[in-house]
């Protein structure tokens, strides 16, 4: 089946956090669980049983993630 996964990132904890608290009252997608990561990504794991979103958790916690911010790399 299909699988993904969906990083976001939050100007702060408390930006993230109602993001995760909108998405489990508002329509989450199918099959999925979001979980906060550090102080300000949100990650919605599409399709993923319980080992494999561990395994990408403990990726994401050790590889920096690339990701731009008005057009400049920025890091979370």
């Amino acid at each position: 089946g299909l699988q993904g996964v969906w990083v976001t990132a939050w100007d702060t904890p408390k930006d993230r956090d109602e993001f995760l608290s909108a998405l489990e009252k508002g329509s989450p997608p199918p099959n999925s669980t979001a979980v906060p990561v550090g102080r300000q990504l949100a990650v919605v794991f599409i399709a993923f049983d319980e080992a494999e979103r561990e395994s990408l958790l403990h990726r994401l916690n050790i590889l920096p993630l690339a990701m731009t911010r008005g057009g400049k790399v920025w890091k979370p």
